[in-house]
C-alpha cells in the first residue's frame, strides 16, 4: 500500500515545479503551504511553460472548479503509525514562499492524536510569467517581527491563518530518510543558534582566565599570552526530528599554553541529546568538558549528536574557562650580615679601651639600611652615652665596614660590650666582647661612737686598705664632718676646710695589701642623728666609700626654787609661796609633775600656775606639764593662811619622764601671834 501511495504521490508531484519541496516535506513530515507549485510562463505565453529548463505546451490552464479536497495524511499512508499512542502531537510547520499573487487556502486540519507527525500539502498549478521564486525559512520567534517586511497580500493571507497549538512537551521520533533521487540543499551553520537561518557569529574576545590556587608547573618564562576561542560549527543541516551533528571547536590562537581548559555548554529544553564525544555520564542540558591543557596553536573538538524537537532558534551557548600561567625568570639574591668585635682583652683602669666593630655582607644581595647598635656597660665610658646607634648605609655583596668605638676604662672588673647589626628584610646579627679592666682595690673604714651627749667630745679612727693586686699612687682620704659636730683636732697633717666641712688627708702611694690610719676628735654640738661620710680615692680611679652614724642626745636637769613671799607672817594673815621649776639641762624635760604638801596649821586659800590642780587633804596636786625646754622654767604660786604659831615647813616635789623619782624641796616660814 505504501508503495502505491508513493507512486501516486510521485506522479502527482511531477506535474508541478515544486517536486523537490513536496518530496522533502513528505519525507521529513513537514507541512507545506499550498503555494509551493507554480509555473513560469515563457515570453508571457501561457501555452508554453518552462520547468527546469524544458519547454512543453500546456493544452489548457488548470483551474480549480470545486472545493479543495480534504487534506490527507500522506505520512501515515506512507510510513504508517510508528509512534506510541500516548506520545504528544507535534505542531505542523508552515513554510512560505514569495508568490506573484495570493492563493486562498483553507486551515490545515488537526492531526489525529495517534499520528503526531503528519505530512500535509496543498498546491495549485498556475502557470505564470518567467519568475524565479525563493523559499525563505522563517523561525517561530520572528513571525511577528517580520510581518512588516511581507507584501500586503501576504500579510492579509497570514492574518486569516490560525496555526495549530503546540503541545506542552512534544516528542519527536527520528525518521529515516528514504533514498529518493532529488537535489538536496545543504545549509552550513557556523554557530547553530538558529535552525532555519544562519547566524553570523561575532569574533570571540579572550576570556579572562580564572586564577588557580595552585601554581602551574613547567611553565615557560617571559610574557604569556594564551587566547582561547570557542565556536559552534555544523557540516550538515539541522532538521526537526532528525539526528544532527554539530561540533564545539575550542582553539588556542595565543602564543602560550592555556591550562585547565573547561567548556560549559547549555542546550535548550527543545533539544534531545543523543551522544557526545568526549562522552558524558548523563546527557543533561548543562554539560561540562575538561579538556586539560591546550598548547598554543592547537585545537580541541567536542562532537555533539542531538535531535531538535521544534523548528526555530536553537539557542545553545558555550563558555570556556582556562588558566594562564607565567614563570618568572628572576634571580633571587640573598643578602647576609656578618658581625665581629675586636679589642684589648685587658686594660688598666683609666686607660683607653677602644673596640673595633666590623660588619660584612657575605651574601650575594645588597644589604640595605644597615644599622649598628652598641650597649656600653657600666665602668666603660663613651662620649655619646651608654647606647650608640649608628647608620652604616648599604653593603654590597662581599663588602665590609669597620666602626671604631672610642671607650675609656673608668672602673675595674669584667666588662661585656654588646653590639648588634640589622638591615632590611629582618636581617639581624649580634656579637659580644668581654674585657677585663685591672684596677687597684681600696677599702675605707671609720670607727666611732654611736651615741654621744650634747657637749661631749668623740674620737673617730679612719683607715684605708689597698686590697688589690697592684699598688696605687695619690691615695687620698676624706671625712665629711656633719653639722652636729665641731672639729677639734686630727693627726697626719690633715687639712680642714670649714665652708665644706671636709677634713682630708694625703696618703700618697699605697702598695698592695698596705693600710693607712688616721684619727680625728670632734665635739657634739647639737642633739640629733648625724652621719659621718668617708671616701678614699687613688689616681687610677679606684674609689671606696663608707660611713658611720652617731646619735647625739641631751640630758634634762630640773631645778626647783621655793620662796615664801612673807616671812615671818602673823597668824591669821594670808601669805604665798612661789615655786619656780627650771630646766638647766641640754634636753627638754617631759611630763613634769608638781605637788605641794601644806604643814599642820596652814590652810590653802588658792593656787595658780601653768596647769590645773586638785587638793586631797593637805596635798596640792598640779596636772603634769607636757615639756619644759632646756633653759626654760615654769612658775606656780600657792596662797595660804597660818592658824598656829611656830616655824612651819612647806614642801614641794617635782617628777619628769627622765627622772621618775620625785625630787623634794622645802621652805621654812615663821608664823607668830600676839603675846600678852
Amino acid at each position: 500500500m505504501r508503495s502505491g501511495l508513493l507512486t501516486r504521490l510521485s506522479e502527482f508531484a511531477c506535474r508541478t515545479q515544486s517536486t523537490n519541496w513536496i518530496l522533502a516535506a513528505a519525507i521529513s513530515g513537514t507541512t507545506l503551504a499550498p503555494v509551493g507549485a507554480q509555473e513560469i510562463y515563457i515570453n508571457g505565453n501561457p501555452d508554453q511553460v518552462e520547468i527546469e529548463g524544458q519547454q512543453f505546451l500546456a493544452m489548457e490552464r488548470y483551474e480549480r472548479t470545486s472545493q479543495p479536497a480534504p487534506i490527507k495524511n500522506y505520512y501515515q499512508e506512507l510510513f504508517g503509525n510508528q509512534l506510541e499512542a500516548s506520545a504528544p502531537t507535534v505542531p505542523n510547520k508552515m513554510q512560505t514562499a514569495t508568490l506573484m499573487r495570493p492563493i486562498e487556502t483553507e486551515p490545515v486540519a488537526q492531526a489525529e492524536p495517534k499520528n503526531p507527525v503528519v505530512l500535509t500539502a496543498q498546491y495549485e498549478y498556475a502557470p505564470a510569467s518567467g519568475q524565479v521564486f525563493t523559499v525563505t525559512p522563517v523561525s517561530a520567534t520572528e513571525k511577528s517581527e517580520s510581518s512588516d517586511e511581507l507584501p500586503a497580500w501576504a500579510r492579509s493571507a497570514k492574518a486569516g491563518f490560525k496555526p495549530q497549538e503546540k503541545s506542552a512537551s512534544p516528542a519527536v521520533t527520528p525518521v529515516k530518510a528514504m533514498n529518493v533521487s532529488m537535489p538536496t540543499a545543504t545549509l552550513k551553520i557556523d554557530t547553530p543558534v538558529r535552525i532555519d537561518e544562519p547566524v553570523v557569529t561575532p569574533a570571540s574576545a579572550p576570556v579572562a582566565p580564572e586564577v588557580s590556587a595552585k601554581p602551574a608547573t613547567e611553565v615557560a618564562a617571559g610574557p604569556q599570552n594564551p587566547n582561547v576561542k570557542v565556536e559552534w560549527t555544523s557540516k550538515e543541516g539541522i532538521n526537526v526530528g532528525q539526528e544532527s551533528s554539530c561540533q564545539l571547536v575550542v582553539s588556542n590562537s595565543g602564543s602560550s599554553t592555556a591550562y585547565n581548559v573547561e567548556v560549559d555548554a547549555r542546550f535548550p529544553a527543545d533539544v534531545q541529546l543523543i551522544s557526545t564525544n568526549p562522552a558524558q555520564e548523563q546527557l543533561v542540558p548543562d554539560l561540562t568538558w575538561s579538556l586539560g591543557n591546550i598548547p598554543a596553536g592547537e585545537t580541541r573538538s567536542i562532537q555533539v549528536v542531538l535531535v531538535p524537537t521544534q523548528r526555530g532558534a536553537l539557542n545553545a551557548s558555550a563558555e570556556v574557562h582556562f588558566t594562564a600561567a607565567a614563570q618568572s625568570g628572576f634571580v633571587v639574591r640573598e643578602p647576609l650580615l656578618g658581625l665581629s668585635i675586636t679589642g684589648p682583652e685587658e686594660v688598666m683602669v683609666g686607660d683607653p679601651a677602644s673596640q673595633s666593630v666590623t660588619i660584612t655582607n657575605p651574601g650575594n644581595g645588597i644589604a640595605k639600611n644597615v644599622r649598628l647598635d652598641a650597649l656600653i656597660p657600666e665602668g666603660l665610658e663613651h662620649t655619646r652615652g651608654e647606647r650608640l646607634i649608628m647608620d652604616v648605609g648599604s653593603l654590597n655583596p662581599g663588602e665590609s665596614r669597620t666602626i671604631r668605638l672610642a671607650l675609656a676604662a673608668m672602673t675595674g672588673g669584667d666588662k661585656v660590650i654588646q653590639v648588634s647589626a640589622s638591615a632590611e628584610g629582618g636581617l639581624l646579627e649580634s656579637s659580644t666582647s668581654t674585657m677585663k679592666v685591672i684596677a687597684p682595690s681600696l677599702t675605707a673604714a671609720i670607727d666611732g661612737p654611736g651615741l654621744r651627749y650634747k657637749g661631749r667630745s668623740a674620737t673617730y679612727k679612719l683607715k684605708v686598705v689597698n686590697d688589690g693586686t697592684i699598688g696605687t699612687s695619690n691615695v687620698r682620704m676624706m671625712h665629711k664632718i656633719p653639722e652636729g659636730f665641731e672639729y677639734i683636732s686630727s693627726n697626719r697633717g690633715a687639712t680642714y676646710d670649714a665652708p665644706t666641712r671636709i677634713l682630708s688627708w694625703f696618703v700618697g702611694k699605697l702598695e698592695a695589701g698596705k693600710t693607712a690610719e688616721m684619727e680625728v676628735e670632734l665635739n657634739a654640738s647639737q642633739i640629733g642623728e648625724f652621719t659621718h661620710y668617708v671616701r678614699a680615692t687613688s689616681e687610677h680611679g679606684s674609689t671606696t666609700d663608707t660611713q658611720v652614724i652617731t646619735r647625739v642626745e641631751g640630758a634634762s636637769a630640773l631645778v626647783m626654787d621655793i620662796v615664801d613671799l612673807d616671812d615671818p607672817v602673823e597668824v591669821g594673815n594670808e601669805t604665798a609661796y612661789e615655786i619656780k621649776v627650771r630646766n638647766e639641762g641640754s634636753a627638754a624635760a617631759e611630763e613634769i609633775g608638781i605637788s605641794c604638801e601644806l604643814p599642820e596649821g596652814v590652810q590653802l586659800v588658792k593656787a595658780s600656775g601653768p596647769a590645773e590642780y586638785v587638793t586631797e587633804g593637805n596635798l596640792i596636786l598640779f596636772k603634769p606639764l607636757p615639756s619644759i625646754a632646756a633653759g626654760q622654767s615654769a612658775t606656780y604660786r600657792v596662797f595660804v593662811v597660818g592658824n598656829v604659831d611656830g616655824n612651819l615647813v612647806f614642801r614641794a616635789r617635782v617628777t619628769s619622764a627622765a627622772s621618775p623619782e620625785a625630787l623634794t624641796f622645802e621652805e621654812l616660814t615663821r608664823f607668830y601671834g600676839d603675846v600678852r
